[in-house]
């Protein structure tokens, strides 16, 4: 009888919940990322509304929602399938983003949202990191399994 690789075991209600708990980190994160836009670095929210186009409206749902992923998906993929690579990439990129930051001389609200901004543009090549990074240590764990 031929054996087949042995999965990790994760119960599908712990991956439920790392799930759970990804979705309110990434939501938690868009949330202060736009309170901190309104609060501090003098966003206007009429001034948002009067240029709100279908096509606006939908590049800001589209960019909330890889803002969401990009926490989200780390979280998740540790909690819910113990792999680490994911949470260490994301953790090596709010690092390199957050000194880059606090090198910036005048270090205000506006710059340091604008940066947060700027960052999170490349959040599908942080998605495409993470799955790769997280394929590969799932390749190698139940291969080695």
């Amino acid at each position: 009888m031929a054996s087949s690789p042995a999965q990790p075991t994760v119960r599908e209600s712990d991956q439920d919940r790392a799930l759970l708990a990804g979705l309110a980190v990434g939501v938690g994160a868009l949330s202060l990322f736009v309170l901190v836009g309104f609060l501090f670095a003098e966003w206007s929210l009429t001034d948002a509304l009067s240029h709100a186009s279908p096509s606006t409206v939908g590049f800001l749902f589209i960019g909330g929602a890889f803002i969401v992923a990009v926490f989200a998906v780390p979280i998740t993929a540790y909690l819910g399938w113990k792999l680490v690579v994911p949470a260490v990439l994301f953790a090596v990129i709010v690092v390199f983003w957050g000194a880059l930051a606090f090198s910036v001389p005048v270090a205000n609200a506006s710059t340091v949202t604008g940066l947060v901004a700027f960052a999170l543009l490349y959040s599908p090549v942080y998605l495409i990191l993470y799955s790769l990074g997280g394929g590969l240590e799932y390749y190698v764990h139940t291969r080695s399994a």
